[in-house]
């Protein structure tokens, strides 16, 4: 059964060993046939959460910011899984 996974680099670097082990997962996840969307946050402008509820209202598109995280929000919805990678 083919599945949705969003994989979410963290690295500022290109080139780094998470975004090498994310590219390596992703192959494989690929070879088992599942459909994989890669999206960098390196050069992402996200502002921290408010606490606002604004999301929480009725027929409100999730938060009231419009930066990077707004495209992002219907990816994680239609997804089956979720993987983060960052640096340590």
């Amino acid at each position: 059964m083919s599945r949705s996974i969003l994989v979410v680099t963290g690295s500022p670097r290109t080139g780094s060993s998470s975004n090498f082990l994310a590219d390596e997962v992703i192959r494989k996840m690929e070879n088992a046939g599942n459909r994989v969307v890669r999206v960098s946050m390196k050069d992402a402008d996200i502002r921290p959460c408010i606490a606002c509820d604004s999301c929480r209202k009725e027929g409100n598109e999730f938060c009231i910011y419009k930066d990077d995280m707004k495209p992002l929000y219907p990816k994680i919805v239609a997804c089956d899984a979720i993987l983060l990678t960052s640096p340590v």
